[in-house]
């Protein structure tokens, strides 16, 4: 699977720009986070969440899973976040692009800064993966069906005035 652009902040190896911007987001607000601390067993698999949060014991009160737009990693997160909530009674939650966009509208930056800031940080591993075997779609082409639907978002994105859209622009 294709994370992104992995690499290094904080001493943790974040795994996707979206992880990274949501570390930032936290650090303006002063809060304490960790990464990728624990593992759970849920049952059915082990589940290594992203973002953990401790009260001043050093006990897990919240775990943060960050994911992209894709569905079907949404809604497997969805059902092992849950999981960990029953088993475990601590407060999960998770975090989308769609979250995000939402989180920085608050802030006095933008996501596509802060992706952008990321994508040409020296930290950022997406060269070693960017080009060549390293690359998760090394050697792939989409089929038409996918390339439809691709160009479908696409357009529907620059015919709207979404954020998203206006975002982009700026860059």
């Amino acid at each position: 699977m294709n994370r992104g652009y992995a690499g290094f902040y904080k001493g943790h190896y974040l795994r996707s720009s979206y992880e990274y911007a949501y570390a930032k987001s936290l650090e303006h607000h002063s809060i304490q986070w960790s990464y990728e601390d624990e593992v759970y067993d849920i049952g059915y698999r082990l589940y290594k969440p992203d973002f953990f949060f401790y009260d001043k014991n050093g006990e897990v009160t919240k775990i943060v899973e960050i994911k992209s737009r894709n569905e079907q990693e949404k809604k497997k997160a969805r059902k092992a976040l849950y999981s960990i909530k029953e088993l475990y009674s601590i407060e999960c939650k998770l975090i989308s692009y769609e979250e995000l966009l939402d989180l920085y509208k608050k802030l006095p930056f933008s996501l596509t800064s802060v992706l952008t800031e990321w994508i040409k940080s020296k930290d950022t591993t997406v060269n070693k993966a960017a080009f060549g075997k390293l690359n998760g779609h090394y050697n792939l082409k989409h089929n038409e069906r996918t390339k439809r639907v691709i160009g479908d978002h696409t357009k529907k994105l620059w015919a709207s005035n979404s954020i998203g859209k206006q975002r982009m622009m700026k860059v």
